[in-house]
């Protein structure tokens, strides 16, 4: 049944009045946002502000369903208690990182990997900020349908804990890649299963947390005299325990002079033990910058000059996966010896990406030097190359080495970015990612040229965001040169597909419905088929 207004503004009143029953949180009218029916839900007190959505049902509900009324409440408790803290959106992981957490409402429809087809989950995309480091990180963590039924995911103020620690729990095992710029970071995001549950933490590991949640969320936030607040159910979630456990740690603590604890016994500062050393000894430090000498690699890029405007659009977009990259225009510094610095990208390399190209046939130097390297590092039951085939045929390779021809080869006219680097994620024994590779200033090179279709373009659009970090994002469709009565989409993410007419026309709609999700402006299209199976 539709509900009225009366009884959204019914539930408004009454999710206000426990938000504000602390007397020092704020919340203004809910702000509808673009799509669907959802709201934001604005938290501000002491010029400090905090956000969730919730659609418009389950404000309407609030009044009449116990448990949307007693999880509102521990909400707003817990809320009363983090805005005391430096920022109400910083948490602080086991592993020593502060992250600063933005959602980014509402709620959103998943796609498959191919990206033609929705499943039966949802995505919250949260962007990450490392507080000490700078690095920054984007995850969707993905709630099935099944999930969101009755059950502890179901409730939308208890799951906002839940959605914490299990990001928490993924940056922990280094499921989260960050990056050290807004540009590697691109578009991309790495999956995070919703659900966690944590194995109980013995004393040691409370005292552990409980110091480096006083120095990171204290100290390194704000200042000497700083106070970060010590029994936050959320952490107690986190670890296992309870949050009497945690007072208990924190007298210890503050009886050993490493945190002072406030007299109410709810907050606390550093103490000297901390200062004098310098906060605890697994505080996070910045993430190094890769180097060409004593590191390992997760492949290494062999490829011919020529190539390179395709090859650089892939290496920055295994990259942006978390994948590490031995690619020349990465990896060597000025000043280094060419055959060294190659010495010890294959030798410090995981697997070889080989893109065999006519330039690459025509057996030139060092091409030929790193395929023989790669080659002798190959064993029985062993694979190191991964072969491309980019712009040539099984026969023009057969005419190169009948061996590697016979090997199962990925066809840059096939697959796209997104798949050699899903591919690669897999045989890494890593999580595979659902979004695209970022755009890159090579693209260009591949014929992307701003505000204008590529040539003998039967439809594309153009797309762009506001503000500061403006981004720009094309998309393509041509007649297939591979298969008649096919067409071919590609798009400025570097993904492509070769498909019939109605299965493109299907992942043009797909394409234009997601960006416009993500906040883009459709800036320019045409429909230049004589068919209207490409209208948007």
């Amino acid at each position: 049944m539709k509900q009225t207004d009366e009884e959204f503004a019914r539930g408004v009143d009454y999710l206000r009045n426990i938000i504000e029953s602390g007397k020092t949180l704020k919340m203004p009218d809910p702000r509808r946002l673009m799509t669907g029916t959802t709201y934001l839900i604005e938290v501000t007190g002491f010029t400090k502000n905090w956000n969730m959505g919730l659609t418009r049902d389950q404000i309407c509900d609030i009044p009449g369903t116990k448990e949307y009324r007693e999880s509102a409440l521990a909400l707003a408790q817990v809320l009363n208690s983090r805005f005391m803290n430096v920022d109400p959106n910083l948490y602080v992981t086991k592993s020593g990182r502060l992250l600063e957490v933005d959602w980014e409402w509402p709620l959103s429809p998943m796609v498959n990997e191919a990206g033609n087809a929705y499943i039966s989950a949802s995505a919250l995309w949260v962007h990450l900020k490392d507080r000490l480091t700078g690095e920054l990180a984007r995850c969707a963590v993905k709630i099935t349908a099944a999930q969101l039924m009755p059950g502890s995911g179901s409730n939308p103020f208890s799951r906002l804990s839940l959605i914490v620690n299990s990001i928490r729990s993924a940056v922990d095992s280094k499921a989260v890649s960050f990056h050290p710029t807004r540009e590697l970071l691109g578009s991309k995001g790495d999956i995070v299963e919703f659900g966690y549950s944590a194995t109980r933490h013995d004393d040691l590991a409370i005292h552990d947390f409980l110091s480096k949640k006083v120095w990171l969320l204290g100290f390194k936030a704000g200042r000497k005299d700083t106070q970060a607040w010590v029994s936050d159910p959320w952490d107690a979630a986190y670890l296992g325990c309870t949050t009497g456990e945690f007072h208990q740690a924190a007298a210890v603590l503050d009886a050993q002079e490493r945190i002072v604890l406030h007299e109410s016994g709810e907050f606390a500062k550093a103490g000297k033990v901390l200062l004098a050393n310098n906060g605890p000894l697994q505080a996070a430090t910045p993430t190094p910058q890769s180097k060409a000498t004593n590191e390992e690699y997760d492949v290494f890029v062999s490829h011919a000059t020529e190539d390179k405007s395709y090859v650089e659009p892939l290496a920055r977009g295994l990259e942006a996966a978390g994948i590490k990259v031995w690619f020349d225009k990465i990896s060597l510094e000025w000043g280094d010896d060419l055959r060294s610095a190659i010495d010890r990208g294959l030798k410090a390399c995981r697997y070889g990406i080989v893109v065999f190209s006519k330039a690459f046939l025509a057996k030139k130097k060092w091409t030929e030097y790193e395929l023989t390297s790669l080659f002798e590092r190959e064993s029985v039951g062993r694979k190191v190359i991964l072969p491309i085939w980019h712009n040539i045929t099984r026969d023009d390779l057969v005419e190169y080495s009948p061996g590697f021809a016979g090997r199962f080869a990925i066809n840059s006219l096939t697959d796209s970015n997104a798949d050699i680097v899903n591919n690669l994620l897999r045989l890494l024994g890593r999580e595979p990612k659902i979004a695209d590779i970022p755009q890159v200033a090579a693209l260009s090179e591949m014929g992307f040229l701003p505000g204008k279709p590529k040539f003998n373009a039967v439809a594309y659009a153009r797309y762009e965001t506001t503000g500061v970090d403006a981004k720009r994002a094309d998309v393509h469709i041509r007649p297939s040169a591979t298969r008649e009565g096919w067409f071919t989409y590609e798009d400025s993410f570097g993904e492509v597909q070769h498909a019939t007419q109605d299965d493109i026309a299907t992942r043009f709609v797909l394409f234009d419905r997601r960006l416009i999700r993500e906040g883009y402006i459709r800036m320019n299209y045409a429909n230049l088929a004589a068919s209207r199976a490409f209208d948007l």
